[in-house]
């Protein structure tokens, strides 16, 4: 085949598409997306004094490998200690609770006195907020943190 004709074949077949998907899109209801907002993020130091824990956890499905890692840095970004940790077989928020507990555990023996700690969860901190629940699966791990 030449490659006009490729061409021509490939639009000819786009066009057919788009025919299609005009036609078939009218028909059909649009659920309408709320509008998407981009935010920018990144690191910022802490206070002068404080030191700074970003933590993370994550598992391969539910009930898959978990692990684990973190970082201390000190006011001026410098990097103080980290960690990572295979948990074994467990859930995302599971790796995400042991994250943030090795973290502080990880600050206090580094004589870590004001401590600022981001995670990504929102669950792990809803969870750790909602302080202890004596029936949640987690709850040592929680009151441990």
């Amino acid at each position: 085949m030449a490659e006009s004709s490729i061409v021509n074949y490939v639009t000819s077949k786009a066009a057919d598409w788009l025919k299609t998907w005009d036609s078939a899109s009218s028909s059909l209801s649009v659920v309408e997306r709320p509008p998407r907002t981009d935010q920018l993020i990144g690191w910022k130091a802490p206070p002068s004094g404080w030191r700074k824990m970003n933590t993370d956890g994550a598992a391969q499905g539910n009930q898959g490998l978990a692990t684990a890692g973190g970082l201390l840095r000190d006011s001026n970004g410098d990097w103080v200690c980290g960690f990572c940790c295979k948990i074994g077989t467990g859930t995302a928020i599971l790796a995400e609770l042991w994250g943030i507990h090795q973290g502080l555990l990880m600050a206090w023996n580094n004589g870590t006195q004001f401590l600022i700690l981001e995670t990504d969860s929102q669950l792990a901190i809803e969870l750790i907020k909602a302080r202890e629940d004596p029936v949640h699966p987690h709850s040592t791990l929680l009151a441990g943190i």
